[in-house]
């Protein structure tokens, strides 16, 4: 799902509209309509009018697309708007409410409604939740660490592995950190997926960045390149040895790469077995 549609879309239904004095459906509302360029779409359910535009009792019931939700309403009928907001195809929500989790384990019930229904239509949930300091002042390293996350996980549909190693934010329980950081690895087998994927990599970062407010730095090494064998001289060791099977691909690195970028040669598994317990790097792997 693309960014444009929480930054630049081009339809918005605000879903609780109301031009009632005071309310604050009316100042949300009020500010979309003033100051939001593309078409804007009322939704109440007891109005017909809202600021004396056609209000409409649902979603469903509007007969264009709609890319954006921005949802009003109660927190208990949150989940049967955005089911709503699947069945028409919108593809982004924002939900300005409280009663969440924060409030009771009701309100932890009905978050985790709104977790379902966003994965089964593919709907973002942007929330603005109750009190709890002021985090409405900050920008959160990690809501941003988690939608890059989020991001990577398109990019391992790729011939690759994109592992997240290490994540770092904060140490103080009550206190939103100014910053956060995270290690990945990239494994590949060629190095044009490699290039595709370093530009991803940056280019999904950025991009969630610039949408949260927040920047970023980044900063890679090139590691090791592929192990690749040769075949001629693969094929003498695999008749010398009375190997069974060519060895596997695998994404496991190794600095002998370098000896065969500059000269014919052949990597080989000797010595150690396959521990069926504990894998390669773990602490207790048992190399006998």
């Amino acid at each position: 799902m693309s960014e444009s549609v929480f930054l630049s879309p081009k339809s918005i239904a605000v879903i609780g509209a109301s031009d009632k004095q005071g309310s604050v459906g009316r100042a949300i509302t009020s500010n979309i309509m003033n100051g939001y360029k593309g078409t804007v779409y009322p939704i109440s359910p007891t109005r017909e009018t809202v600021f004396d535009q056609k209000a409409y009792k649902s979603v469903l019931d509007v007969p264009d697309p709609i890319d954006l939700a921005v949802v009003i309403t109660k927190n208990t009928i949150v989940p049967i708007v955005l089911e709503e907001c699947g069945k028409k195809g919108i593809k982004g929500a924002i939900v300005i409410t409280a009663g969440f989790k924060e409030v009771d384990e009701e309100g932890k019930k009905l978050e985790q409604k709104l977790k379902d229904i966003a994965t089964k239509y593919d709907v973002k949930i942007i929330g603005k939740g109750g009190h709890s300091g002021m985090p409405e002042r900050a920008i959160n390293p990690v809501d941003v660490i988690n939608e890059i996350m989020n991001r990577f996980t398109l990019l391992r549909e790729h011939d690759c592995k994109l592992v997240i190693t290490q994540v770092h934010i904060g140490n103080v329980s009550n206190v939103i950190a100014t910053e956060g950081s995270f290690s990945i690895t990239l494994r590949t087998k060629n190095e044009e997926i490699r290039q595709f994927l370093l530009r991803e990599i940056e280019r999904s970062i950025n991009e969630v960045c610039e949408f949260f407010g927040a920047t970023a730095e980044i900063n890679h090494a090139r590691a090791y390149p592929s192990t690749v064998n040769n075949s001629e001289v693969a094929t003498k060791l695999k008749t010398m040895l009375d190997w069974q099977d060519v060895p596997f691909p695998s994404m496991a690195s190794e600095d002998f790469s370098y000896f065969l970028n500059e000269v014919p040669g052949a990597f080989i598994w000797l010595g150690s077995k396959m521990d069926p317990n504990y894998s390669l790097h773990h602490p207790k792997f048992n190399f006998n």
